[in-house]
Order: C-alpha cells, then sequence, then structure tokens
C-alpha cells in the first residue's frame, strides 16, 4: 500500500470514529437533557447530520483505500449542501433568536459591517446549497426536456 493510501486510510478511520463516538455522544445526551427549544433540537439534529456524513465519508475513503470499488458518486454533494444549511440556520438562529454574548456594535460604521458580514454569510450558504444540489435538479430537468 503506497503513501496515499495510507494517508487516506488513516483519515478514513479518524472520520469514522469522531462520526460514530459523536454520534453516540449526541445520542446519549438526548436522553439525558432534552432540548429546550426548537433552535436546540435543530442544532442537535444538523449535529447528528454531521457525524453521519463523517461515517459516510470515512466509509468511502476507507473502500478507496483498501482498494474495494467504491459506491457511485452521489448527485448530491452533501457536504457543501449540509454546509450551506448550516450557515443558513446559523443566521436564522442569531436573527430570531440572539445569544446574550453575541458581538454588539459600538458605532454606526461597526452595525453596518456587520450587517454586511450577515448578508454575504446568507448568500455564501445558498451558493453552497446551490453548487450541492446543481447536478441532481440538472439531471431531473433533463428528464423532463
Amino acid at each position: 500500500m503506497d503513501a496515499k493510501h495510507r494517508f487516506a486510510q488513516i483519515g478514513a478511520i479518524l472520520a469514522l470514529l469522531v462520526g460514530s463516538v459523536g454520534g453516540f455522544a449526541v445520542l446519549g445526551g438526548l436522553f439525558r437533557h432534552h432540548p429546550a427549544s426548537a433552535w436546540d433540537a435543530m442544532e442537535v439534529s444538523f449535529a447528528l447530520a454531521f457525524a453521519a456524513y463523517l461515517v459516510f465519508i470515512g466509509n468511502r475513503a476507507m473502500r478507496w483505500a483498501v482498494g474495494q470499488p467504491a459506491a457511485s458518486r452521489g448527485q448530491i454533494k452533501w457536504g457543501r449542501t449540509l454546509l450551506g444549511v448550516w450557515l443558513i440556520f446559523t443566521q436564522t438562529k442569531n436573527y430570531f433568536h440572539p445569544a446574550g454574548n453575541l458581538l454588539k456594535p459600538l458605532n454606526e460604521g461597526q452595525a453596518v459591517g456587520m450587517h454586511i458580514a450577515e448578508i454575504l454569510i446568507l448568500g455564501f450558504g445558498v451558493l453552497l446549497i446551490v453548487s450541492g444540489l446543481k447536478s441532481r435538479v440538472q439531471r431531473a430537468l433533463g428528464k423532463w426536456r
């Protein structure tokens, strides 16, 4: 096994370990402490989705590293889509239910800069979702033509 495959195998083991242990830790936390609000429940669902994504990526990398044929690439890029949805969710949560320790602007210039940053983060989230779903949408539109 060459260095590239060995490195992929080590990364796959780490992804599988972090994903499975993290997922079980989140599930164990749900049994001890129930989410206080819908926002907290959504954060837990994102943590579980991220853990499942790590397990999925670790499995693909492990199959490639040992020379087995990897499953065909999906039509949806789940990493991009998950990150985009998380960015939009975080900005929406901070808008509707801000935490007490969020940064506060000291003057009008900082307030404008913070709002521009929020808009850019939302736009980047939408861009990630669109790029993650692009091949799926193109394939669906191709069937209708």
